[in-house]
C-alpha cells in the first residue's frame, strides 16, 4: 500500500515511533521534485537484464517513485548475455519523470557501450560497484530466504543464503564482498528454524532499506 502510494516500506516496532516516521515521510514529500520516475534500458533482443534491487516495473521500465531533492538512488542491474552475441553491446539508458503538478514529462537518456570480456578482464575491478553489488544481492536472498522461513520451508531457506554465498564469493576477496558472505554466514543456523517474527520484520526492514537506497537501517528511530 504504502508503495502503491508512492511512499515507503517500514517497519514500526512501537506505536510512540510513528511520529519520527510520519515526520521522516512527510518531509520527503515536500522535498519531492519529481513524480513517478522511471529507468528503462534499452539493449539488443538477445540480452536479458536484470535489475539486482528488485525494484517493480511497469511498460518494460523500472518504477523508482517520486524523487526528492538531494537524494541518491543507486541502481545494478545485471546483464545475461548470449555466447554467441558479436559486436559492441549499446545501451540506451532513459530516465523519465513527471513534474509536480503531474502536466510535463522530462526525458534523460544516455547512450552506453558495454566494454567485450576480453576488455574486462584487464579492467581493474571497480570495488565500489562490486560493493554495492554484493550488498544488494545479499539483501535480496535475506528477503527471500525470510519468506521461505516464514512459510516453514525451513531447508530452502538457508539453501538460498548457501547459494548467495557461493556465487559473492565468485566475486574474489574484496573486503566488501567477504563482509557480506560472512553476514550471511552468520544467519544459516536463524533460518533453519522458526525465527521471532519482530527479528524477521527488522531484518526485512534492513534488507529493504538496502535495495532502495533508503536511510542507512541503523539511523532510524528506535523505542525511548
Amino acid at each position: 500500500i504504502a508503495e502503491a502510494g508512492s511512499g515507503h516500506f517500514y517497519f514500526i516496532e512501537q506505536a510512540r515511533q510513528i511520529p519520527d516516521f510520519l515526520t521522516s515521510e512527510l518531509g520527503e514529500i515536500l522535498a519531492t521534485i519529481a513524480r513517478s520516475a522511471k529507468v528503462r534500458i534499452a539493449a539488443p533482443q538477445s540480452i536479458r537484464i536484470d535489475c539486482i534491487n528488485g525494484l517493480p516495473t511497469s511498460h518494460e521500465a523500472f518504477d523508482l517513485g517520486d524523487l526528492a531533492e538531494d537524494s541518491t538512488t543507486d541502481l545494478c542491474f545485471a546483464l545475461e548475455v548470449p555466447e554467441t552475441f558479436e559486436g559492441p553491446l549499446a545501451l540506451q539508458a532513459t530516465l523519465a519523470w513527471t513534474d509536480l503538478d503531474g502536466q510535463k514529462q522530462t526525458t534523460v537518456e544516455e547512450a552506453v557501450v558495454a566494454a567485450s570480456h576480453g576488455t574486462s578482464l584487464l579492467t581493474p575491478l571497480n570495488e565500489t560497484v562490486i560493493g554495492q553489488v554484493a550488498r544488494v544481492r545479499a539483501a535480496r536472498a535475506r528477503e527471500e530466504a525470510l519468506t521461505l522461513n516464514r512459510d516453514g520451508q525451513f531447508e530452502k531457506a538457508p539453501a538460498v543464503i548457501e547459494a548467495e554465498m557461493a556465487q559473492l564469493m565468485e566475486f574474489g576477496d574484496l573486503p566488501a564482498v567477504q563482509s557480506e558472505v560472512a553476514s550471511l554466514r552468520g544467519l544459516l543456523s536463524s533460518f533453519a528454524e522458526p525465527m521471532d517474527a519482530i527479528d524477521a520484520k527488522k531484518m526485512r526492514m534492513a534488507s529493504y532499506a538496502v535495495r532502495r537506497s533508503r536511510h542507512d537501517p541503523s539511523a532510524y528511530p528506535k523505542e525511548r
